[in-house]
């Protein structure tokens, strides 16, 4: 099982010829894996969204210099992206030989309804928020935070789940006694109401010495026998 990592990217538009401007990256437990700022060399159209600027990514390395670091990060690894068909677009291979997760999407299962950006799925479920929102690093915290949030939702439904099929499974293996009807449990040889042999199965004829078994939808009544008396005279 490969290992799990999140991503998060801000860049300078958003079309898809649009450039890289920042990275974070963080592992399963939180651990600051990479965060940088990253030269575009071109301008910076949507400083109003994350509040990067031209004069910030000035003087720092390209995502060409910054590659072999990066994709020895991303190597065999598991990545979630809250919007994986946004992000993994910027990236020179795409991310086609990696193994990447849509974070939207598996909130998506879970909340039914018509918003389902990072900072209404990070309220969501009750995440507070670490830096500002659009910003690499925080956002891919968040992105983790609602990550995890999803696992513990679905082991929660998966206990249910064994749950509900462990008694339903107990509930068919349930051994109902074929004279009285009462309810035994299956390691039971003797029926706790009448005392009669759970596994036997009772015919209509059958004489017993209580008297005469008369099975109707698994309840018994019990007809004394008659004794008839024969005085014979000589």
């Amino acid at each position: 099982m490969r290992s799990i990592i999140f991503l998060d990217t801000e860049t300078t538009g958003l079309a898809s010829t649009d450039k890289i401007i920042e990275l974070a990256i963080v592992d399963y437990d939180g651990k600051i894996l990479f965060n940088k700022l990253i030269n575009p060399e071109r301008p910076i159209q949507n400083s109003d969204i994350h509040g990067i600027t031209d004069r910030m990514v000035s003087g720092q390395p390209t995502l060409d210099e910054c590659w072999n670091e990066i994709s020895s990060i991303l190597k065999d690894k598991h990545i979630v992206i809250y919007n994986k068909s946004f992000d993994t677009r910027f990236f020179p291979d795409k991310l086609k030989e990696q193994e990447v997760s849509c974070a939207m999407q598996r909130f998506k299962k879970f909340h039914q309804g018509n918003k389902y950006n990072l900072q209404f799925a990070a309220q969501y479920v009750g995440y507070k928020w670490e830096g500002e929102a659009h910003r690499a690093l925080a956002d891919t915290k968040a992105t983790r935070a609602l990550w995890l949030w999803l696992d513990q939702k679905e082991m929660k439904q998966d206990g249910e789940l064994d749950l509900h099929k462990g008694q339903a499974e107990q509930k068919e293996k349930n051994i109902f006694c074929g004279y009285c009807g009462k309810k035994n449990h299956p390691s039971y040889n003797f029926c706790t109401d009448c005392g009669k042999p759970l596994k036997a199965i009772p015919k209509v004829d059958d004489e017993h010495e209580y008297g005469k078994a008369e099975v109707k939808n698994k309840s018994v009544t019990w007809e004394p026998l008659r004794v008839v008396l024969l005085v014979i005279t000589t």
